[in-house]
């Protein structure tokens, strides 16, 4: 996919490499800065974040079951995604009762989502 045009994060440089790909996230709405002019492109993403990406690049699919993870509340911005994610099979959790939506998400983890989300889709 190409960005139309660009988005209006402060800190990712016109000529940066990953530009590109942050418009079409932005644009896609698929990510929403980490606040309202910055991407924080050195920044880390928790398991809950990017249970958010996967699930709006899904198209934000609604009416899963509760997962039932102790760790995430029903005021939780991601528990909607979290909820999808299990139903879809794409994560099972850090343990059979958590999520752990405040860890950092590793690259294992990450790859192992977008392995999971193709298959299950």
């Amino acid at each position: 996919p190409v960005a139309s045009s660009s988005a209006p994060f402060e800190d990712v440089p016109i000529d940066a490499p990953y530009g590109p790909a942050v418009d079409w996230l932005a644009e896609a709405e698929i990510t929403l800065g980490c606040s309202a002019t910055g991407f924080c492109p050195s920044g880390t993403v928790t398991r809950a974040e990017m249970a958010v990406f996967l699930w709006r690049l899904m198209g934000s699919p609604v009416g899963s079951p509760s997962a039932g993870f102790h760790d995430v509340g029903a005021g939780s911005f991601a528990k909607e995604a979290i909820d999808w994610l299990l139903d879809s099979g794409t994560t099972v959790g850090c343990t059979e009762v958590a999520f752990c939506p405040e860890d950092s998400t590793t690259r294992a983890e990450m790859f192992t989502f977008l392995r999971r989300l193709d298959d299950a889709a």
